[in-house]
């Protein structure tokens, strides 16, 4: 069964990666080559006469028919809190990209003005017919819908022309809006393109020789052949703890296991093999053989098993996934390495095996005293003992050099594999030392104990393969904890909670148009005077605080202001430093500290004002990021310091009066942009292969406790029919078999947990701006569901312990 969910783990996690035609397909369309002209292109609303100009470059080049289109971040409809929207024009009569966008309503647009809208949108603006953008300055006229079969990013795709037709109004009012060019071509010699696109584009970067320019372009062409050949990063590639490991490992540990088990069995047919005259090495070969056929045709059956799984499992991705699932996998490399390490680990079980197994003492002659018995086994033993931990240690070594190497999180999962060889070559002792620590005060305790000691290789071999099972998924877990919590930590939403922020076109370091602050001020009536901020930047210097970064210094005209940005009084001490002419800091650091003048052309300090009281404060977020310390404008002036105004602030603002604030723009025409208002960070997207390689492992490990525990009770049943057949009730002797069952579990509980979560907390160490985070809940979900199944498997196989089973071999 670990073949067959190794196998749907493969299937299942590949069909998260677009296969290189699908590619194509998103990307190119129906065309041979692109060129993505981003770093080029800068076109404005009603500016698209460079588009023309590459589409006639491109013919001249000799390309047989050549499409210019246009991408904006900066079209959406006129709401509050409008929907990220991606803005596309193109000629979409002529089916660009046949196999991504699907027609369900409507007609293509052919008119400047006429727009096609995805489902994603469609679902935001209902069944409208048309839908304003820009505040009002220019309507779009909705012909059609359509379904995006790569995404559910809401889409506006645009006739052209449309682009060329917007109003001075938006030209004037958005002075960011901008719109990017990338030109697709079919034919043509890709050296006389670059040259004839490189004529029209060069015109606009006076700064760039024509060479530049032709050899940035080139960097930027992509081909249909190159991208049909280019590999794709697959899934089982980026989380090699998810199958690329337990590929490796799980095999390994099972078919050790299967050895394990079955050890006293195994070496009882050898015995009577050579009882009757056959080699050692012979008798050896056929338990061996005999085991490993078995075995590899559970590995076969097992990895049919698997494909059928995945065939089952992909429909259910694609039903949740927004875009296409890629085509099947090749299987035959999963299969192979799943028999080749399956057919290895039998080679190695079948020696281990023939080591352990006793030659045999001859025969003393008649009238000579026997011969004495030699250590050869007892030093075989020795030596193997030594040859593990030997291996233990370079496991070890080997760890300490990744550690100093780890700089990305695939390494940190390799380490996580190497933490877990030098975990299991210890597995002998640590059972060992949990087969001493049980008690013997009680008869089922004793008794349970004792086997355990008669038979340590059963207990090691199932350690083994359950701390393998279980800390995968437990590794998982916490590095996508930890992945999660680092992601979150990093967002910091740019408008704190209770307030409105006026800015210009380049955010909170500009002031906003009076054309904003007067209608923003119109709607909000009842609102206390807003705050008037600036910074100590100008367009020749910037000032930092000294032993605090780069970041600006944010300016006010009074504490009460100060205060009323953090959304919270500032303390008697913090309010004094400001008033004696200090200056609030977010870091440790001196008590006293200088302000440092830079040039922006150098970056070089020209000036250093004297030392200025420093008080390390817990300020809002929102006012932290990029900022290094706050102060009064009374004191930037007494040290001859140039206030450059910014941004304009309202505070202690309800959700209604930001929501009025933000329409306030679009009623009057103007960007609302430049209207700044909370929003709280949202989940962080993880994506979902990340969600399947842990229900992945998760039901790997399910899979194998049970396995392993029915094994251990079919390996007992034998002994315990004895017990009952002399009058032990069959409670008392599954009471014996959960008690060993009981400590297995435990052991590998512990060591799945050792291997699991040092790795993630070095990574987290190692790494910079790493955030630990251990999700106890999961891991304990997972570790419950780890006893159940064990105690489930278990008593279900001991169901039916009866004296008869004494006669079972």
């Amino acid at each position: 069964m670990t073949a067959a969910l190794l196998v749907a783990v493969f299937v299942t996690l590949n069909a998260f990666t677009l296969s290189p035609r699908q590619v194509t397909d998103r990307d190119l369309g129906r065309f041979d080559s692109q060129i993505d002209l981003t770093n080029v292109t800068r076109i404005r609303p009603g500016d698209a006469q460079v588009v023309q100009q590459m589409a006639e470059a491109a013919r001249g080049g000799g390309a047989s028919e050549a499409v210019v289109i246009l991408a904006s971040f900066d079209v959406r409809p006129d709401m509050a809190r409008p929907p990220l929207t991606l803005y596309t024009e193109a000629p979409w009569p002529a089916d660009p990209f046949p196999r991504r966008y699907q027609l369900r309503e409507g007609r293509w647009p052919s008119e400047p003005g006429e727009v096609v809208v995805t489902d994603a949108l469609r679902q935001v603006l209902g069944p409208v017919e048309s839908f304003t953008v820009f505040s009002g300055n220019d309507r779009l006229r909705v012909v059609g819908v359509t379904r995006d079969l790569f995404g559910a990013t809401p889409r506006i795709l645009a006739a052209n022309g449309t682009w060329a037709s917007l109003s001075e109004a938006t030209a004037r009012n958005f002075s960011t809006v901008l719109a990017t060019a990338t030109l697709h071509w079919n034919g043509g010699d890709q050296q006389r393109m670059l040259t004839s696109v490189t004529a029209v584009v060069s015109g606009d970067l006076p700064k760039a020789s024509p060479g530049a320019v032709e050899k940035e372009l080139a960097a930027a062409v992509r081909t249909r052949t190159d991208e049909l050949t280019k590999p794709r990063r697959s899934w089982t590639d980026r989380l090699p703890i998810a199958y690329d490991i337990p590929s490796l490992a799980l095999p390994l540990l099972a078919v050790l296991t299967v050895f394990g088990l079955n050890a006293r069995r195994l070496r009882r047919s050898m015995a009577i093999m050579t009882s009757v005259g056959m080699s050692r090495t012979t008798a050896t070969a056929g338990v061996a053989a005999a085991t490993a056929v078995w075995t590899l045709a559970a590995a076969a059956a097992g990895i049919a098993t698997g494909i059928g799984l995945g065939a089952v499992a992909r429909p259910v991705v694609d039903r949740f996934l927004p875009g296409p699932i890629s085509p099947w996998p090749d299987l035959l490399a999963p299969a192979g390495r799943l028999l080749v390490v399956t057919a290895g680990a039998c080679l190695v079980a079948a020696l281990l095996l023939h080591l352990a197994h006793p030659r045999p003492v001859p025969a003393p002659e008649a009238g000579t005293a026997p011969p004495r018995q030699t250590p050869e086994n007892r030093h075989q033993r020795i030596n193997g003992r030594a040859v593990r931990r030997i291996a233990a240690a370079l496991a070890g070594i080997a760890g300490i050099i990744q550690i100093g190497m780890l700089d990305t999180v695939p390494k940190a999962m390799v380490l996580t594999a190497t933490l877990a060889v030098a975990v299991l070559l210890f597995t002998p002792e640590v059972v060992g030392m949990a087969i001493r620590l049980l008690p013997i005060t009680e008869p089922r305790t004793r008794l349970g104990r004792k086997q355990l000691h008669n038979d340590r290789t059963r207990a090691v071999a199932a350690v083994a393969v359950l701390t393998a099972a279980l800390g995968a998924p437990l590794g998982m877990m916490t590095l996508l904890a930890t992945l999660i919590a680092t992601a979150q930590e990093d967002v910091v939403p740019t408008v704190a909670p209770y307030q409105v922020v006026l800015s210009g076109p380049g955010g909170a370091m500009q002031p906003p148009s009076p054309d904003v602050v007067a209608a923003v001020s119109a709607r909000l009536t009842s609102a206390a005077p807003p705050v008037k901020t600036g910074y100590l930047t100008t367009d020749k210097v910037h000032v930092t605080v000294k032993d605090a970064g780069i970041g600006a210094v944010l300016v006010v005209d009074t504490p009460e202001q100060a205060s009323r940005l953090n959304n919270h009084p500032l303390t008697d001490a913090q309010l004094q430093t400001l008033h004696r002419g200090g200056l609030l800091v977010w870091d440790d650091g001196p008590a006293q500290r200088p302000l440092l003048t830079h040039d922006l052309t150098s970056d070089r300090v020209i000036a250093t004002s004297p030392a200025l009281p420093a008080n390390r404060t817990t300020f809002e977020p929102a006012w932290t990021a990029g900022v290094s310390g706050l102060l009064l404008a009374s004191t930037a002036q007494r040290l001859h310091l140039t206030i450059t105004p910014a941004a304009v602030v309202f505070t202690d603002i309800s959700e209604s009066q930001a929501t009025a604030a933000e329409q306030a723009a679009i009623d009057n025409g103007l960007d609302p942009l430049q209207i700044g208002i909370y929003q709280a960070p949202g989940p962080i997207k993880v994506p979902p292969a990340y969600y399947t390689a842990v229900v992945g492992l998760a039901a790997i490990v399910l899979t194998t406790t049970m396995a392993v525990a029915r094994s251990q009770v079919i390996t007992l049943r034998s002994y315990l029919g004895r017990l009952i057949a002399i009058g032990v009730s069959p409670r008392w002797a599954r009471h014996v078999l959960l008690i060993q069952n009981g400590l297995v579990i435990l052991v590998s509980t512990a060591l799945a947990a050792l291997i699991a979560v040092p790795p993630v907390v070095i990574t987290a160490v190692k790494l910079r701006g790493f955030t630990l985070s251990i999700p106890w809940t999961w891991l304990l979900m997972i570790t419950a569901a780890f006893y159940l199944a064990t105690i489930t498997a278990s008593i279900l196989a001991s169901r039916r312990l009866a004296s008869n089973d004494r006669l079972t071999t």
